[in-house]
C-alpha cells in the first residue's frame, strides 16, 4: 500500500499529472462506443476524457410510450443509481477538510444528539463508510428514511456476532454489524448515513431537513465547482426514464429519491459527471483538495473510497436499477491505459440490450479502450 501512495505523490508532483495527448484514441473510443450500442440499446450517452472532453448519445431517453420521442444527448440527466455513492464520497473528501476533520475522524460527534448509539458505531470513521470497511453486513436495499437510518444505528452491537457478507442476499439479519470482520462488504446504510452526517459536520442543528440539506451540500461541493447547476435529488424537465428493449412499452419514472439519494438517487447528466470526474482526473482542485503536500485523488485511489474496482487497469463505480417495467446503469471509470494519468469515462444506458440483459457499461467500454489503444496512431 506504502509504494501505491509512493506512486502516485511521486506522479502528482511530476510532470505526468498532466496528461499526455490521447484526443485520436478518446475518438477512437467514441467511435467503437456508437457501433457498438446503435441498435443495442433504447438510449445510450457517454462522456469521455479531459480536455477535450469528448461525448455522443444515440437513441431515446423517452420511447413514444411516454410522450416521446425524445432524443437521449449527453445532456439528458438520468438517475445514476449506486454512482451516487461516488458522489457521497467526493463530497465527504472535500468537505472534511473544511472543518478540520479526516477521514479517520470517528463518526460519532456527528450522529443526532438523541440517538444512543453503540460506542463500536460511534467509533467508525468516515472513511470506512466510503470504503465499505464498517463491518455492517446488511445489505439495506430501498428508500433510508431518517426513522429507518435511526433504527439501525441505535441497535445494539454483538462484539461476537459472525454475521457474514452476503451481498443482497443479507437482510436483515440478528446481527447487523460485526467487529470482527472489517473486509469490504457492501452495504447502502454507509453511504445512506452520510445524509445525516454531511449536514451535522457543517454544523447544522438536529432538527435539519436532513435530506435537503444533504443535497444543498452536495451540489455545492461536488457538482457547482464543475459548473453544474441542475443536478438534483428529483428529476426536472426532460428526463430519461429505463426501459426494457425494444422500448414499445411505458417505461418506468423512478421520480423524486430524496429518501436514498446518498445511496442511488441522483439524477445527473453524462456530461455533468464527466465533468466531475474530469476535475478529479485533472487533480484541478476544485472537488478534491490538492497540494504538494496531500492529494484527494491519491486518497481516493490507495483507500477505494467510493469504489467498487479499485486495480491496476481502472477504478470504478457502478450502478443499476431494475423493475418491471424498466432497467437503467451507469458507469463510472477511470481508465490507466497507457500510464498512471487517469482517463475519464461515463456511458449512460437506459434499457436491457436486445438479447434482453442489463446493458452493463463497463464491458462496453473496455471494448472500446482496447479497440482505441491498441490502434495505430
Amino acid at each position: 500500500m506504502q509504494k501505491i501512495i509512493s506512486l502516485l505523490t511521486a506522479c502528482f508532483m511530476s510532470a505526468c499529472a498532466t496528461a499526455p495527448s490521447q484526443t485520436a484514441s478518446v475518438n477512437r473510443m467514441a467511435e467503437s462506443l456508437h457501433a457498438q450500442l446503435k441498435g443495442d440499446v433504447v438510449g445510450y450517452a457517454f462522456a469521455l476524457g479531459t480536455e477535450p472532453m469528448v461525448t455522443g448519445s444515440g437513441g431515446l431517453a423517452r420511447a413514444k410510450a411516454d410522450g416521446g420521442p425524445k432524443p437521449f444527448t449527453p445532456d439528458t440527466p438520468m438517475i445514476i443509481a449506486s454512482v451516487s455513492k461516488l458522489v457521497s464520497a467526493l463530497a465527504t473528501m472535500r468537505l472534511l477538510p473544511d472543518y478540520g476533520l479526516t477521514l479517520d475522524t470517528p463518526i460519532g460527534p456527528y450522529l443526532p444528539r438523541d440517538w444512543k448509539v453503540d460506542p463500536y458505531l460511534q467509533n467508525i470513521k468516515f472513511a470506512q463508510l466510503l470504503n465499505q470497511t464498517s463491518g455492517i453486513k446488511d445489505f439495506g436495499n430501498g428508500p433510508m428514511s431518517y426513522e429507518r437510518l435511526k433504527s439501525f444505528f441505535t441497535r445494539p452491537v454483538d462484539v461476537a456476532s459472525t454475521t457474514s457478507c452476503g451481498g443482497v442476499g443479507v437482510v436483515d439479519p440478528a446481527s447487523p454489524v460485526t467487529p470482527n470482520n472489517l473486509a469490504f462488504c457492501y452495504s447502502n446504510y454507509n453511504a445512506a448515513l452520510l445524509t445525516i452526517l454531511l449536514p451535522k459536520v457543517s454544523g447544522l442543528p438536529d432538527t435539519t431537513d436532513f435530506e435537503r440539506a444533504y443535497e444543498r451540500l452536495v451540489q455545492e461541493t461536488v457538482f457547482k465547482p464543475v459548473g453544474v447547476t441542475n443536478a438534483a435529488c428529483a428529476p426536472k424537465g426532460v428526463y430519461a426514464l429505463s426501459y426494457i428493449y425494444p422500448g414499445d412499452a411505458p417505461g418506468k419514472n423512478w421520480g423524486p429519491q430524496y429518501g436514498r439519494c446518498a445511496t442511488g438517487g441522483w439524477y445527473v447528466s453524462p456530461a455533468a459527471l464527466g465533468k466531475v470526474l474530469a476535475s478529479v482526473a485533472k487533480r484541478d482542485g476544485k472537488i478534491l483538495r490538492e497540494t504538494k503536500d496531500h492529494s484527494g485523488y491519491a486518497d481516493m485511489r490507495a483507500r477505494g473510497l467510493g469504489l467498487d474496482r479499485n486495480n491496476a487497469e481502472m477504478m470504478e463505480k457502478n450502478g443499476i436499477l431494475g423493475d418491471d417495467p424498466g432497467v437503467l446503469a451507469v458507469s463510472a471509470l477511470f481508465f490507466f491505459p497507457d500510464s498512471k494519468v487517469p482517463l475519464p469515462a461515463v456511458l449512460f444506458t437506459n434499457s436491457t440490450n436486445k438479447a434482453g440483459q442489463i446493458a452493463q457499461p463497463r464491458p462496453y467500454l473496455e471494448r472500446a479502450r482496447t479497440e482505441a489503444f491498441s490502434s495505430a496512431p
